[in-house]
């Protein structure tokens, strides 16, 4: 720290030096820019003063041509008047010619012609214009002008204006450093000062001494940069100076920082080194981390596939070992009506009585057989049909076996006789078995005491 310190001051006088001569650049830009924006409002104002005047001079051109058409109508008015009162009066005066050459109409009338022709006023107006037509014709318009362009020329320079500085000093904070427009005025006197545009200076006169106010504040701007300038320079020069004679202690450290820095680099590119071989393990592994868990995610469906095969099996199983066990128990019923029983058409035929069952399949209250097990079934009914007590006529006994909701066998009787139906068929566990009468009777008699029967067995099972 102790060796970079002069070089740490000197950058920093530097660099404030370097801020000054900025500044007093920005500045000369800056009044630049601000004579130009100055000189394109002037510029325009003359501009629009001088259209002004142009549009003046159209104006005054179109008025004078205006009142000398006027004039001119109002001499062709009076030509062509005069020309027609001529126009009467000719002929009556040739008439009369003609007349006096003939020696015709010589009475006191006619002789009181001429004298009345020649006494009135309009031929006496004619007979003035004919003798003075004699002598050069006076002007018919009368035009009156000015030819003094000296004073048009000033008047009109007066109107547009003059423009010269307005006299301020130029400073570092651009005071003062404007252009102004300055007006003439025909109510400035001459009290006032040669600065303030005095009328009785000449242009010329006014703008040299407008210059050379100019000149002596560029001058003095001038010297007030070279004397800084100067300083600079000089500051500049001592710094280098003691810059010089301390490079030898600075060039030394450098140089020890330059050693220190190489032996940071060779660690840094050590470090870095072991660090692109860190990075690179832990891709590898992260490689191998990815292998495992795919792996192990195949390895996962193939227990859960398996275990759904083992589910299956096992449900298998349970049902192969609830048949084997239905089997060690047969399945069988066999029931019997007890009374004589009058049914209508498409009823159940309810044989209450129960022989014998295993199983538990029929239930004596409905009259129905529900299938404990799938498999094989047989079954048979018999049925007797005897003749009326009252009146000794045959009564009929007609049935259908109806097994998993369809009929698969029938049978019929009339008194007195017996009739059987069997029938073999596969069933649903859950499934059901019973009698029914047939649909086109109103009234069948079942005899009882045994003589009707229902019975069924399980054959074998099936899954």
């Amino acid at each position: 720290m102790v060796v970079t310190q002069p070089s740490d001051d000197l950058q920093t006088k530097v660099k404030e030096q370097v801020k000054v001569m900025e500044a007093v650049m920005s500045r000369l830009s800056e009044e630049e820019k601000e004579i130009e924006r100055q000189r394109r409002i002037v510029e325009l104002d003359i501009r629009q003063r001088y259209e002004i005047g142009l549009r003046m001079l159209d104006e005054c051109r179109d008025q004078s041509l205006t009142t000398m058409e006027e004039a001119t109508g109002q001499l062709t008015d009076k030509l062509q008047a005069d020309r027609i009162s001529a126009h009467s009066l000719l002929k009556p005066l040739q008439d009369l010619a003609r007349k006096g050459a003939s020696g015709q109409d010589s009475s006191d009338s006619v002789s009181d012609t001429p004298s009345a022709l020649l006494s009135d006023p309009v031929l006496r107006h004619f007979r003035q214009l004919s003798t003075a037509s004699q002598r050069p014709p006076p002007p018919l318009f009368l035009h009156s002008y000015s030819d003094n362009m000296a004073d048009i020329t000033d008047s009109f320079r007066q109107f547009l204006g003059t423009v010269v500085p307005s006299g301020g000093s130029a400073n570092p904070q651009l005071s003062g450093s404007s252009v102004g427009w300055k007006k003439r005025s025909s109510d400035q006197g001459a009290g006032g000062t040669a600065g303030d545009g005095d009328p009785k200076l000449s242009q010329q006169h006014r703008e040299l001494r407008s210059l050379q106010v100019l000149m002596n504040q560029m001058q003095t701007d001038l010297d007030h940069l070279r004397k800084e300038f100067t300083g600079m320079k000089q500051s500049v020069t001592d710094d280098m100076a003691a810059m010089k004679n301390k490079m030898p202690v600075a060039r030394d450290a450098t140089d020890s920082q330059q050693t220190e820095l190489a032996r940071v680099m060779a660690e840094m590119d050590s470090l870095r080194r072991d660090v692109t071989a860190v990075q690179s393990d832990v891709a590898s592994t992260a490689a191998d981390v990815e292998i495992v868990q795919r792996e192990t995610t195949d390895i996962q469906k193939d227990a859960s596939k398996k275990q759904q095969s083992l589910d299956q099996i096992d449900t298998v199983i349970k049902m192969l070992q609830s048949q084997m066990n239905a089997m060690k128990t047969p399945v069988f019923f066999n029931t019997q009506l007890t009374e004589d029983t009058d049914l209508s058409k498409s009823e159940i035929v309810k044989l209450k009585k129960v022989v014998s069952q295993t199983g538990r399949g029929y239930n004596a209250t409905t009259g129905i057989f529900t299938a404990p097990l799938s498999g094989t079934y047989l079954f048979v009914a018999t049925a007797r049909a005897d003749l009326n007590s009252d009146d000794l006529t045959a009564v009929y006994a007609m049935f259908y076996i109806v097994a998993g909701g369809e009929k698969v066998a029938a049978s019929w009787s009339k008194g007195p006789t017996s009739c059987t139906a069997h029938a073999v068929v596969k069933l649903q566990a859950g499934d059901r078995a019973y009698l029914q009468t047939f649909e086109d009777r109103n009234l069948y008699t079942f005899r009882g005491e045994g003589h009707t029967s229902f019975s069924g067995v399980l054959l074998h099972t099936h899954v």
